[in-house]
């Protein structure tokens, strides 16, 4: 705002005539200071877009742990002689139901892993 920029005038005056008159000899460090803080905020902007990348990838990761805890649940629940698929691509490969369970167990495990990593890249 107006009141901002007049209170803060002085110290922004020199840099301002620094960069008007290019041509002529600039004081050492009268426009660095800009840059720095510019350099800064682009860091600061990064850092701020990777934590929620990470927060966002967390998030996920736990929805899908819910999503394979709830499918394990079910699928134990099945008898023994129960038919079951296991998707691979665009099709369903007809499976044991054990090798069924263990799927779904160790994908736990791996999106459990994969949590684990990104909360300790999250601190």
């Amino acid at each position: 705002n107006k009141d901002c920029q007049r209170a803060h005038w002085t110290a922004h005056k020199p840099e301002c005539k620094a960069v008007q008159r290019p041509t002529q000899s600039v004081a050492r460090g009268a426009v660095r200071p800009s840059n720095e803080m510019m350099e800064l905020q682009e860091q600061f902007m990064q850092t701020q877009r990777n934590l929620q990348e990470v927060s966002a990838g967390i998030v996920n990761a736990q929805r899908h742990k819910r999503r394979l805890e709830l499918t394990h649940r079910e699928v134990t629940e099945l008898p023994e002689e129960s038919k079951t698929y296991l998707a691979i691509g665009k099709m369903f490969m007809r499976s044991p139901l054990e090798e069924v369970t263990t799927k779904l167990q160790n994908e736990i495990a791996e999106t459990d892993e994969k949590r684990e990593t990104m909360e300790a890249n999250k601190n």
